[in-house]
């Protein structure tokens, strides 16, 4: 639900990436750029928010818990916190990809790997140890696409200097 809460300045900025294509992929890059930096200083602040905010929430979930390991339950959002800065700044350059009308395939790709290291760290990882590690799986499955994404993007750059 945070993640979505930038989808309405997603809505203005995606045209504006699409329009600084006109002065070249650079451009267009350096913007949304820009707009992943403070997506990810913004995630980064929410996640501190919730830190600071943690011992009142412990408080009233300790009390009201009927039993529920709020301890636990800390680490997992501790664990899931670190999608907000990740998701909230991934969003413009994968925007930035598509925008591009280059980097369709790399797009794909980078969605495809994340979904696939997902599938199988949930598996793995949420029969082992649980609701933790379907957190650590969502994180890491993040950072996997962000790599592959790049990856993808270097690739296709490269290719195409090759074609020349």
């Amino acid at each position: 639900a945070l993640v979505s809460a930038i989808d309405p300045v997603i809505a203005v900025i995606y045209p504006k990436i699409v329009r600084a294509f006109s002065d070249g992929e650079a451009a267009a890059l350096r913007y949304a750029a820009r707009w992943a930096v403070l997506g990810g200083v913004l995630g980064l602040c929410i996640l501190g928010a919730g830190v600071m905010a943690w011992p009142l929430v412990q408080s009233h979930l300790s009390a009201r818990s009927g039993g529920m390991d709020v301890d636990r339950l800390h680490s997992i959002f501790m664990v899931l916190g670190w999608l907000l800065p990740l998701l909230m700044g991934w969003k413009f350059l994968g925007y930035w990809m598509l925008a591009s009308g280059r980097y369709d395939r790399a797009y794909r790709s980078c969605v495809v790997i994340g979904g696939g290291i997902g599938l199988l760290g949930a598996l793995i990882a949420g029969g082992a140890a649980g609701a933790l590690g379907l957190a650590w799986t969502a994180v890491v499955a993040e950072i996997a696409v962000v790599f592959a994404a790049i990856t993808g993007v270097w690739l296709t750059r490269r290719n195409s200097s090759n074609a020349l």
